[in-house]
C-alpha cells in the first residue's frame, strides 16, 4: 500500500479492516490514529502494538529517518513470513509426538484407574500380595481419588509455580537441549539464522554495526547468546569486529562464521547476508527433520517398554496366583 503511495493513516486503517484479530485490530486502529495527530509511526507501534518485536520497531525508526518506510516494511514482511513458515514447520513436526505422549498418558489412566482396581479384589480374596507394579498404581489411584483436595491443591501450586518459573524453567531447558547433539545443532543453525536475519534487516535499512547487535542480543532466546552478543556489542563499541567477538565463539554455525568473516574483511556484509540466510534456512529444516525422526521412535520405544513392562508384570503376576491355587 505504502509502495502506491497511500497515505500512512489509511494504509494502517485498511490493515485494520483486512484483519480479524479483534485484540491487533484495536491496536493498528489506535496507531492510525495517533500517526493522523501527529506521532511518528514507531513511537504510535511501540505505545499500542506492544507484541511486535522490538528489532521490527527499529526498522519502522529507521525507515522513517531514511524515507525508505515502503522498502522496510516489505523487508519485514518477509522476515515475518520466514518466521511463521519455520513456526509452522516446527508445530507439523510436533503434532505426532504430541499425539503419541496424550496416548501413552491415556494409556497409563487407565490402568491405574481401571486395571489395577480390577485386579486388586483377586490377590485380596487369595491372601496374595499384589506385585509391585500393581500396588504401586493402587497406591497412585488411593492417593488420587481419597485425597482429591490435597492432589486438586498441589496441582494448582504446581500450576502457580510453573507460571511463575516458567521463564527460568524455559532458560534451564533450554541450556539443557544446547548440549544434546542434535537439539544442540538445531538451536545453534537456529539463533544464528536470526541473528544474521537481523543483521540484514538493519545494516540494508541503514543501521549501525552496534545498534543492530543490541538488537539481535534482545532477540536472542539463548541465554548464552544474549551474554554473547552482548559482550561483542561493548567490544565492538571499543573497535573490536566480528570476527574477532562472536564469529570467533563455537555458538554460530561454521559456515556461516567463515562467510561473515570474508564479508566483513571485503566490506561487502550486506552481500553476503542473503545467500547466507537462503543456506541456513535450508539447514535448520533439515535438520529439525531430523530431530522430529528421533524423537519419534525413542518416544514410541519408552510409551512401548513403559505399559508393556506393566502388562507383563501384571500377567506374570496372575500367572503366579493361578499356579498357587492349582
Amino acid at each position: 500500500m505504502l509502495s502506491a503511495n497511500l497515505p500512512l493513516a489509511q494504509a494502517l486503517r485498511s490493515c485494520a479492516d483486512m484483519t480479524e484479530d479483534k485484540a491487533f485490530r484495536y491496536a493498528i486502529t489506535n496507531t492510525a490514529r495517533d500517526v493522523e495527530n501527529g506521532d511518528p509511526l514507531h513511537t504510535a507501534f511501540a505505545k499500542h502494538a506492544t507484541n511486535l518485536p522490538a528489532r521490527l520497531i527499529s526498522l519502522v525508526e529507521l525507515g522513517e529517518r531514511s524515507n525508505t518506510l515502503p522498502n522496510v516494511t516489505e523487508r519485514i514482511a518477509t522476515s515475518l513470513r520466514a518466521e511463521i513458515r519455520t513456526s509452522r514447520q516446527l508445530q507439523q513436526a510436533l503434532i505426532y509426538p504430541a499425539i503419541l505422549l496424550a496416548m501413552s498418558i491415556l494409556v497409563i489412566g487407565l490402568l491405574v484407574f481401571y486395571l489395577a482396581p480390577t485386579l486388586a479384589p483377586v490377590f485380596r480374596s487369595s491372601n496374595s500380595e499384589p506385585p509391585f507394579v500393581i500396588a504401586l498404581m493402587l497406591s497412585l489411584r488411593d492417593g488420587v481419588t481419597t485425597h482429591i483436595a490435597t492432589t486438586m491443591g498441589v496441582s494448582t501450586f504446581g500450576l502457580i509455580g510453573l507460571v511463575v518459573l516458567g521463564p527460568r524453567i524455559i532458560r534451564m531447558f533450554h541450556t539443557l537441549l544446547e548440549y544434546l547433539p542434535v537439539t544442540g545443532r538445531y538451536i545453534q543453525q537456529k539463533e544464528t539464522l536470526n541473528f544474521c536475519s537481523t543483521l540484514d534487516m538493519l545494516l540494508s535499512s541503514g543501521s549501525q554495526l552496534q545498534h543492530a547487535m543490541k538488537i539481535a542480543a534482545d532477540t536472542a532466546q539463548s541465554p548464552k547468546w544474549k551474554r554473547a552478543l552482548a559482550d561483542a556489542v561493548d567490544a565492538i563499541e571499543d573497535g573490536a569486529t566480528l570476527r574477532t567477538t562472536i564469529l570467533s565463539q563455537e555458538l554460530v554455525d561454521p559456515l556461516t562464521t567463515a562467510v561473515l568473516s570474508t564479508g566483513e574483511q571485503t566490506d561487502s556484509l550486506h552481500k553476503v547476508l542473503p545467500p547466507a540466510i537462503a543456506k541456513l534456512e535450508d539447514q535448520t529444516a533439515a535438520t529439525l527433520a531430523q530431530a522430529v525422526k528421533l524423537l519419534t521412535p525413542i518416544l514410541t520405544l519408552l510409551i512401548g517398554f513403559t505399559v508393556g513392562a506393566i502388562i507383563l508384570s501384571t500377567i506374570s503376576a496372575i500367572m503366579d496366583l493361578n499356579d498357587a491355587v492349582l
